[in-house]
């Protein structure tokens, strides 16, 4: 059985309409990969939002490559892959990224808790092959709370001077409710890219900013970081795609 059926009309679109416009080659910069029976089976405190959840029970390595071959035919689409976890199973989870990736080559994150120590986290990376890492806001203490997390609160700097040795990627899905426009988010990326400079750090979702009022003068803040990157994963809103491509080009 198809993990999704291909319709006629989608065939049609896609042949009259992206397959010329797509490279032959893509890079999914973003991509989750994950069983749905090694995530927690009780409720966590959330410190995150919960609907992307509903996308999918799972994303096996076996799903995304099909997914791949049914949206993409004739193109050769390469993932960057990490794990999507609770701090009860991250170990679980990067364990299966770590298989996945093994198994298909492709590049992969390992998903880092803050209290790792520098050499923990140097041996996971170095000894897997992991390209950087991931963490996430619901990682932060657990006294602070959700809307107060900052950056450096869950990619705390004895991990970044590893990372900067390494020229590491740095996977940013950034906090507080002000997201892409938040000034001390904006401050602390430019203090991360002023300390770090060796750090390859990709702002998630274009920050998070969904709504037009969510990116203010980010992108003219973040100019004085001309290596930062953005991934436009989850993100339809086209104001913040036409500024990003303003403001970083093509």
């Amino acid at each position: 059985m198809a993990l999704f059926e291909v319709k006629k009309l989608d065939r049609e679109i896609y042949r009259n309409e992206l397959e010329n416009f797509l490279p032959d080659r893509m890079i999914d910069i973003h991509t989750h990969v994950w069983l749905s029976h090694l995530r927690c089976r009780t409720k966590p405190i959330q410190r995150k939002v919960i609907w992307p959840s509903l996308v999918a029970k799972d994303n096996s390595l076996e799903d995304l490559q099909e997914t791949y071959r049914l949206m993409f035919p004739g193109k050769e689409v390469t993932p960057l892959i990490f794990a999507s976890t609770e701090r009860e199973t991250i170990q679980a989870c990067n364990e299966y990224v770590r298989e996945a990736a093994k198994k298909s080559g492709f590049p992969a994150l390992y998903y880092a808790r803050p209290e790792e120590t520098a050499a923990e986290l140097e041996r996971e990376i170095l000894e897997n092959g992991y390209v950087g890492i991931k963490s996430y806001l619901d990682l932060a203490p657990m006294y602070i709370p959700e809307a107060e997390v900052r950056i450096f609160d869950f990619f705390p700097k004895h991990q970044l001077q590893l990372l900067n040795r390494l020229g590491a990627i740095v996977m940013l899905h950034i906090p507080r409710n002000g997201r892409l426009r938040d000034p001390l988010n904006l401050a602390q990326i430019i203090e991360l890219k002023q300390e770090f400079p060796n750090v390859r750090v990709i702002i998630a979702h274009i920050g998070r900013a969904y709504t037009r009022g969510d990116v203010g003068n980010a992108f003219e803040v973040l100019s004085a970081c001309p290596d930062l990157m953005f991934d436009f994963s989850a993100n339809s809103l086209e104001f913040a795609m036409t500024e990003l491509l303003k403001a970083r080009g093509p």
